[in-house]
């Protein structure tokens, strides 16, 4: 015992020498009282970790800030060719914070018990534990208050700040003053009590813009007003397609504002702008975010599925292309370039499977071919819809790759054989989306 006190308090070591040294001048009597008052201080430091920025210690430590940044999805990959007057959403589904966690109003201004717009329709949130918890409320509501240093209620890894910081930006979307960049500072053990955020607009930027987009998801609720989740989500997703360009370097290309208001935004942008509406209308759902891209995870009718308004937005040399719908509610197993490899984060959350076709478009459309079945008569249906409107679409999805290779070598015979049935002539567009399984044509007749 007398040894490990010895060898993890070394001021009581000092203590014996003094003892010794006592004996020979003033001057080593002098010199140990400055070692045992240095020991002493840095013991208690070591003891007392957390507790306060320890760079304050003038002299005795180093400056433990750094600066981190989140990873980038400025280069996604691209597939080819609300406030206190929103509505709050009823049939809550899924794990919930509990109420005394709190739910803000989601006004412009800052209150004094402030918490993420619609916490309780988020996957990940609820998976924190109380310490993660704590400690993101606490960055939640500086952030919220543009506050330049953050202390955190309890010490945490930088790997943990890490891990809440990516929350931050990814699953809370009204958070879009929030910079990719911030600094934090470490005490002596190496633990982060205290995080100093970048802010890529200021508070009044911030509040118009929510205003927008609060003004915007209302105008959703008065039109979608009576309509299902399913009918809301499709909504929303067809808005976000056709009212957003893809653009990676406009000044809102990683905000919702980008995707929602100013038109222009890329993958993440897009996915938390859609995340931000879907919880609105009580649709319990997420930013996933790996391999440089964003896309949304959702839960809907009790089953999770992806949805990716990025992927399904084609819009060949600037002109929009009409929406196949390949990425809505689909599983893992159905994206053409193989499962998205989300990033650890949502690995280390228990990222839910994702397996089920139940409200996946083309399914809940009646566009959908069970294997085995005769696909003709589904296709000629489309046709002569297309052909009473002048125009339109030929959409189907294949349960089996072989089914669709079979429907692909006969398209144009189909097409041909109702042309000459109806004397009519057409222009028609193939898109390809044979990795998807599906058939995907526009029609125009003249």
């Amino acid at each position: 015992m007398l040894y490990c006190l010895e060898k993890n308090c070394p001021f009581l070591f000092l203590l014996k020498g003094h003892a010794r040294a006592a004996q020979v001048n003033h001057m080593n009597r002098f010199r140990f009282t400055r070692s045992l008052l240095l020991c002493f201080l840095l013991t208690a430091a070591l003891f007392l970790g957390g507790c306060g920025d320890l760079v304050q210690l003038s002299g005795l430590l180093l400056d433990t800030s750094t600066s981190v940044s989140l990873p980038s999805a400025a280069a996604d990959a691209r597939a080819p060719g609300l406030s206190a007057v929103m509505a709050t959403a009823s049939g809550q589904e899924g794990e919930n914070r509990p109420a005394s966690a709190g739910q803000s109003s989601g006004s412009g201004t800052a209150s004094a018990n402030l918490s993420p717009y619609y916490e309780n329709f988020s996957i990940f949130l609820p998976k924190l534990n109380e310490a993660e918890y704590t400690n993101f409320i606490a960055l939640y509501q500086g952030i919220r208050t543009f506050r330049e240093k953050i202390t955190l209620p309890l010490p945490a890894s930088s790997d943990e700040v890490q891990k809440l910081m990516t929350l931050l930006s990814n699953d809370c979307p009204e958070l879009m003053q929030l910079g990719s960049q911030w600094g934090q500072n470490s005490n002596l053990l190496g633990s982060v009590i205290s995080v100093s955020p970048t802010y890529i607009c200021g508070r009044e930027e911030w509040e118009r813009q929510n205003a927008e987009i609060t003004q915007l998801i209302e105008g959703f609720h008065a039109q979608l007003e009576g309509c299902s989740k399913y009918q809301a989500e499709l909504a929303v997703y067809d808005y976000i397609i056709s009212h957003c360009a893809y653009n990676s370097d406009s000044a809102y290309a990683q905000s919702p504002y980008g995707a929602l208001i100013a038109g222009q935004a890329k993958c993440d942008g897009r996915a938390k702008a859609m995340v931000w509406a879907l919880r609105s209308f009580g649709i319990l759902s997420s930013v996933i975010t790996g391999s440089e891209h964003a896309w949304v995870l959702l839960y809907l009718d009790g089953y999770y599925y992806n949805a990716d308004p990025t992927y399904d937005d084609n819009e060949p040399g600037g002109r929009q292309a009409p929406c196949s719908y390949a990425h809505f509610n689909i599983p893992a197993s159905a994206i053409a370039t193989g499962s998205y490899p989300a990033d650890d984060i949502y690995t280390e959350l228990e990222y839910p499977a994702t397996i089920r076709w139940d409200s996946n478009y083309h399914v809940k459309s009646g566009l959908w071919v069970f294997a085995g079945q005769d696909p003709r008569p589904l296709f000629e249906a489309q046709l002569a819809q297309a052909a009473a409107a002048g125009e339109g679409i030929v959409s189907i999805r294949f349960e089996t790759p072989e089914d669709c290779q079979s429907a692909l070598e006969n398209v144009s015979a189909w097409v041909q054989d109702y042309l000459n049935l109806h004397m009519l002539n057409c222009n028609m567009t193939s898109y390809d989306l044979q990795n998807m399984n599906m058939i995907f044509l526009y029609i125009s007749f003249r």
